[in-house]
């Protein structure tokens, strides 16, 4: 996971990657899986997002 910026998480204004070991055998599934307030979003909502980041 990366956080970049305030809205992310990120506490401490530099860039840092959380390496997080997995396995199979953990029962955590897809590392968004570990996030449990993801948004909703729509297609539509989906399209603006990736629009921005173009």
């Amino acid at each position: 996971a990366v956080h970049n910026g305030k809205e992310s998480g990120q506490e401490i204004p530099h860039v840092h990657v959380h390496l997080i070991p997995r396995d199979s055998s953990d029962g955590a599934g897809p590392v968004h899986g570990m996030f449990s307030k993801r948004p909703s979003l729509d297609e539509n909502e989906f399209e603006k997002i990736v629009k921005i980041i173009k």
